[in-house]
């Protein structure tokens, strides 16, 4: 995988994908504290606004690093964050990566996720060097397969080997090699 010298701001049509700011705290704490967000993510809500900022001082330290870890979700018609992406997991030897999102309930069902998605897919393969790109979802979780079957990933098999909440769900995992995104993405 090639190094990142800094964490770009990635833009789409209605979507600016951009690094965390420290000061994006309460905007962030008012989307991460509802249960129903976290139901199918890695993190529990948000209990209070200090879990916000511990996990916004995990973006910067993973940026000092050159680490494309998250970037906020930013409606670019009226800059309202409206959540989160990134690449939870790397692989440097397999030179893979795990693509994660996650919006606020006002912004589901808008194609916005897709739209984030698709944004991280290109950037992992066409500034990160990467030759796979996996996600991963809840089997219950029948919106976020649809959002990956939309980025072209095919379904690969199931995985309860990570815990998650203090639990080993069972996992949907999907994947795209950068051979099959590029003759998608060729006219």
């Amino acid at each position: 995988m090639k190094p990142v010298a800094s964490i770009p701001v990635l833009e789409t049509e209605r979507l600016r994908l951009r690094p965390f700011m420290l000061d994006d705290d309460a905007a962030v704490f008012a989307l991460a504290a509802d249960p129903e967000v976290a139901r199918f993510v890695r993190f529990e809500a948000h209990r209070d606004i200090a879990e916000t900022r511990a996990f916004l001082e995990l973006a910067q330290q993973h940026y000092r690093r050159g680490d494309p870890f998250a970037w906020a979700i930013v409606r670019r018609e009226d800059d309202r964050l409206i959540g989160s992406c990134g690449f939870v997991s790397q692989a440097g030897e397999r030179r893979s990566a795990e693509i994660g999102y996650w919006l606020g309930q006002p912004y589901w069902g808008k194609g916005y996720a897709v739209e984030a998605a698709r944004a991280l897919v290109r950037f992992g393969f066409e500034q990160m060097g990467l030759e796979r790109v996996e996600a991963k979802c809840f089997i219950e979780n029948s919106a976020g397969q649809r959002v990956i079957e939309k980025l072209g990933m095919k379904f690969d098999g199931t995985d309860r080997s990570e815990m998650i909440k203090g639990s080993y769900p069972e996992l949907r995992v999907y994947g795209i090699a950068r051979a099959e995104w590029e003759r998608a993405e060729l006219p």
